[in-house]
């Protein structure tokens, strides 16, 4: 076995390199570990790197070897990692968003909306909601807040097996183009042909290009 001798004291260990190693850079926080034969050598523990035969700290965050997904700080023989507000630190490393409004409420007295790394507080009435959750965040239905069950899909779309769809206004024959109507997502718009201008987002009105320029004629501009 190896005697090693503490201020005031001393242990007495088993004798193998993984033994030497653990008590030398773990227990005792020394920088470098060595065999004990007749001729030794000796290593950098975990987290050092020998330079001109010493054994200097690795700045694991200057050198890219962390994998903190946000902030890593540098420490003497290692390194942590740390997440910006609105985070929590999963495994050590990975920086996961927090959901304030699982917790009291995210201290709103009305709505309480998450949003990636903060949230926000609005008006309780479903006025508001409705604006949130279909025209804010995009989102394609919304639910009571005291029956989460109960959900309506927003302006534009359609319940489909508990899921939102969008509705083709121009299939449907619900679009009011006058001409030519164009199906978007959760909604439409319209358009018209060449010589004629879009009024009240669904009326093509004539254009009379004789007004203007007398309509590029050299002679009489008939509209037609």
């Amino acid at each position: 076995r190896v005697c090693m001798n503490t201020k005031g004291s001393h242990y007495c260990f088993d004798l193998n390199i993984t033994s030497i190693e653990s008590l030398e850079c773990d227990t005792f926080g020394q920088n470098e570990y060595c065999t004990i034969e007749e001729n030794p050598s000796c290593s950098c523990c975990s987290g050092f790197v020998k330079e001109n035969s010493v054994c200097v700290d690795i700045d694991e965050c200057k050198a890219s070897i962390s994998n903190c997904d946000t902030n890593c700080h540098n420490t003497v023989g290692s390194y942590h990692c740390s997440c910006k507000p609105g985070y929590q630190l999963v495994n050590e490393t990975t920086c996961l968003d927090v959901d304030e409004c699982l917790v009291e409420n995210g201290g709103c007295d009305g709505l309480c909306i998450n949003a990636i790394g903060s949230h926000d507080c609005f008006p309780l009435n479903i006025t508001t909601i409705l604006s949130l959750e279909c025209d804010a965040f995009g989102i394609h239905k919304y639910c009571s807040l005291e029956d989460k069950s109960s959900c309506s899909c927003c302006h534009g779309y359609t319940m489909n097996d508990s899921t939102c769809v969008d509705i083709n206004e121009c299939q449907e024959s619900i679009a009011k183009c006058d001409t030519n109507c164009h199906n978007t997502e959760g909604s439409y718009h319209c358009s018209c042909n060449h010589g004629y201008q879009l009024v009240n987002q669904t009326m093509c009105l004539d254009i009379d290009e004789c007004l203007s320029e007398n309509g590029g004629c050299n002679n009489l501009c008939i509209n037609t």
